[in-house]
């Protein structure tokens, strides 16, 4: 959680007030398509996870977290393929 705020952070020093928002936005987009994919496969039994007070419908927090420093990656370590669509094709 502490990485993300940085992140965070640094997308608003760095870019304004408006790219954090669309930023936060983004995380949280992938945070809740992470925890839908988590709960397909615990709900086909592909993953299963010990029960625990702090899981989210039987996923838990820890790997909610992840997902979301997961969604922290895309935008800004695929930057340079922006300009050039034969690379990122």
């Amino acid at each position: 959680a502490f990485v993300v705020g940085v992140h965070l952070g640094l997308v608003a020093g760095f870019q304004g007030a408006t790219s954090c928002r669309r930023e936060g936005l983004w995380l949280l987009a992938v945070v809740f398509l992470g925890w839908l994919v988590e709960l397909v496969f615990v709900s086909f039994g592909q993953l299963l996870h010990e029960p625990r007070a702090d899981a989210l419908f039987g996923v838990p927090f820890w790997l909610l977290l992840l997902w979301l420093a997961f969604g922290t990656t895309f935008r800004f370590s695929l930057m340079f393929l922006r300009d050039n669509k034969v690379l990122a094709a």
